[in-house]
């Protein structure tokens, strides 16, 4: 029975390991509305890289597009899923703890 949770654990955990998987599902988090166009400009580099991790989230179930509700007929926004939205508020928390223990220890010094 551990060899299964710790294979399914493995699996999930290289797939959120990739190059801009959290990245990813942070922005959409705080971005509501964000196109594929947008997460690709969302910092430098690594086009084909963002582009490769978004379908491989979408892929997952993490993350769903919506029609423009501006009628724009290219244009999709990104959002998360219930399981996506999970996710990303623990990597929230995540990142304001990372953000404490950083100010604890410019004060400290």
């Amino acid at each position: 029975m551990c060899l299964v949770i710790t294979t399914v654990m493995e699996w999930y955990s290289s797939v959120l390991e990739k190059k801009y998987a959290l990245s990813v599902l942070w922005y959409v988090r705080n971005n509501p509305g964000m196109t594929k166009t947008d997460i690709v400009r969302m910092d430098r580099g690594g086009e084909k890289t963002k582009y490769g991790i978004l379908a491989e989230l979408m892929g997952l179930g993490l993350i769903s597009s919506e029609k423009d509700p501006e009628g724009r007929w290219n244009t999709e926004h990104l959002v998360l899923t219930e399981e996506g939205k999970i996710i990303a508020d623990h990597i929230e928390e995540i990142n304001q703890i990372m953000e404490n223990v950083h100010i604890s220890l410019t004060y400290a010094s």
